[in-house]
């Protein structure tokens, strides 16, 4: 992958999606937002550099990705990997609800909870999106989710249903990332 790969994404491509559920381990709700949320826009920044890579358009991608650049926030990344069609509609509104959410927690502090009725609508896309996905792959929906499995394992708990919608749903967009990464570089997301 050449220079796509930087330090700042090391850790997202480790054993994923193992690589975010070791990060949200021992971290209150909001710790784990403002994590879940890193995780997505390093790996939509990703899918943007491996996109302008192929199409001979890397030194521009990287202009324009870095800091105070057009594509240097995490709400400018969702909307250009939508409109380079790397996501479908229902992954940019719920990618589009995480980043309000986490600016939320990010900007308000201590005084914001998932179970706030001001996310209701964010937690509702959030939540449509991982109906989408259970219906697209064929898995059931509710506490019978196979992908809950990795939250016990790692001994995550949920401090509301919202927390627990939340977490499921950047894990799930996690795995959609993953599934675009492979793609443009052939091979499993998180092998060398």
């Amino acid at each position: 992958m050449g220079e796509t790969k930087s330090k700042s994404v090391w850790y997202l491509s480790k054993d994923c999606p193992q690589g975010l559920m070791f990060a949200l381990q021992g971290e209150a709700e909001r710790g784990q937002v403002l994590i879940a949320s890193a995780f997505l826009d390093l790996g939509i920044e990703w899918c943007i550099r491996l996109k302008a890579k192929k199409e001979g358009a890397e030194s521009i991608a990287k202009s324009l990705l870095g800091r105070n650049q057009p594509l240097g926030s995490f709400g400018a990344r969702i909307d250009t990997a939508r409109a380079f069609g790397l996501i479908n509609t229902q992954e940019y509104r719920a990618l589009d609800s995480i980043r309000k959410i986490r600016n939320d927690c990010a900007h308000k502090g201590f005084k914001i909870k998932l179970n706030n009725k001001t996310l209701v609508d964010h937690i509702r896309s959030i939540s449509a999106y991982i109906d989408f996905h259970c219906v697209r792959d064929n898995l059931p929906i509710g506490k019978e989710n196979p992908w809950l499995e990795l939250f016990r394992i790692r001994k995550i708990s949920f401090e509301s249903p919202s927390h627990q919608t939340f977490l499921l749903g950047s894990l799930l967009l996690h795995s959609r990332i993953g599934e675009i990464i492979t793609v443009f570089t052939g091979k499993e997301w998180g092998a060398s």
